[in-house]
């Protein structure tokens, strides 16, 4: 009796971090806000040489 009582804590422990670890990288790849808000690095786009753009070479799907 106590081999079955250790091991059915051994497979609840496991199958609780297996569910703990499924959320955090489920969490990792899908953040969630309440608030509408995301932290998140803001780069500044600028050009290194002044003018207008005239063509763009690129095709549909590159």
């Amino acid at each position: 009796m106590k081999l079955l009582k250790l091991g059915s804590l051994s497979v609840a422990v496991l199958a609780g971090a297996g569910l703990l670890a499924w959320w955090w990288d489920h969490q990792a790849t899908y953040p969630s806000t309440d608030d509408a808000f995301l932290n998140a690095h803001i780069l500044t786009v600028a050009p290194q040489i002044a003018g207008a753009v005239a063509t763009v070479q690129v095709s549909e799907g590159s």
